[in-house]
């Protein structure tokens, strides 16, 4: 469920997951990620849109930003992630001026911003329109400027190009960190991956060696009040990378979505507007009794109750 689409006055239970959300949001001790997993169909997106729609809404509202990693699409990679969260949290007044110097650099093949990190001397700008270019030497300090005039768009190769990614990233990192000191409200800042098993392998090793590793393990380097919420029918393994001890301070885990009871159930019924008997809640709730998920649960009561009408 995508979060606009989302309907608060439909939102059924997860007080538990809710309240353990809240806790986070608070910042008062080192718990910094909340995972959630459950197979599919239990509500995990459903949960997320709700939590979005919290930060949106209660004041002071809250940064946040919401990618189902399994819609990127052609921003499958961790700089098409990041370029996202830029996306969704400067349209909340989380700005990134350095980010978006380099990102709008390496997107329009205008290097020079990288002359200073990024030895370029292996680029290769068979036509290329007017590109200035400054080419430095990392190991003799010494640059050199030049000028094309041809046409087309120049190209990196594949490290030069990976380099000039990772110095964006890192810049998202970095000033991320620094919003802890520039929000006056030192509102926390959120960022949702939803569909965890679904992304790219490669990705996901990119999720949990750099966002994890460096930005949520390693105190010296997190921003303070950065936030992770990481849902899936498969979460990263915490416990096989990380000292059992760092898990439980750093991590709230929920493995298992509450069951509905019978009382939201009938909830269920009363928000979607039907007509029914309190056998018929008997009869929804036993589905739930059986292993059901909610989402086709709603999708009987749909099918039922309207050939009822």
């Amino acid at each position: 469920m995508a979060a606009q689409d989302f309907d608060p006055t439909k939102f059924i239970d997860r007080e538990f997951e809710t309240e353990l959300f809240e806790n986070l949001l608070q910042c008062k001790d080192q718990t910094r990620v909340l995972a959630i997993k459950d197979s599919g169909g239990m509500g995990k997106s459903q949960l997320l849109a709700k939590l979005v729609y919290r930060c949106r809404t209660v004041k002071p509202r809250t940064p946040v930003s919401l990618i189902a990693l399994d819609q990127l699409g052609e921003n499958n990679s961790s700089i098409g992630l990041v370029r996202q969260m830029v996306h969704d949290l400067e349209s909340m007044d989380v700005n990134f001026p350095h980010f978006d110097t380099y990102n709008d650099a390496l997107r329009s093949g205008d290097y020079t911003p990288f002359k200073s990190i990024i030895d370029l001397r292996g680029a290769t700008f068979a036509g290329a329109k007017d590109v200035h270019l400054a080419a430095f030497d990392v190991q003799h300090a010494d640059s050199a400027q030049f000028h094309y005039h041809t046409t087309g768009t120049p190209t990196l190769t594949p490290k030069q190009q990976e380099t000039a990614e990772e110095v964006c990233i890192d810049w998202f990192f970095k000033e991320l960190k620094d919003s802890d000191q520039a929000d006056p409200a030192h509102r926390p800042v959120v960022v949702m991956l939803d569909a965890y098993e679904r992304c790219e392998k490669k990705l996901q090793n990119w999720i949990e060696d750099e966002i994890l590793e460096h930005y949520v393990f390693n105190l010296d380097k997190r921003p303070d009040r950065f936030l992770l919420v990481v849902a899936g029918r498969e979460i990263p393994a915490f416990d096989r990378r990380w000292a059992t001890e760092d898990v439980k301070a750093f991590v709230s885990s929920v493995n298992q979505l509450g069951k509905w009871t019978r009382a939201h159930v009938e909830k269920c019924l009363k928000v979607h507007g039907f007509i029914y008997e309190s056998e018929q809640v008997d009869d929804f709730y036993g589905m739930v009794r059986i292993g059901m998920p909610p989402s086709d649960i709603v999708i009987h009561m749909n099918t039922y109750l309207r050939r009822q009408a």
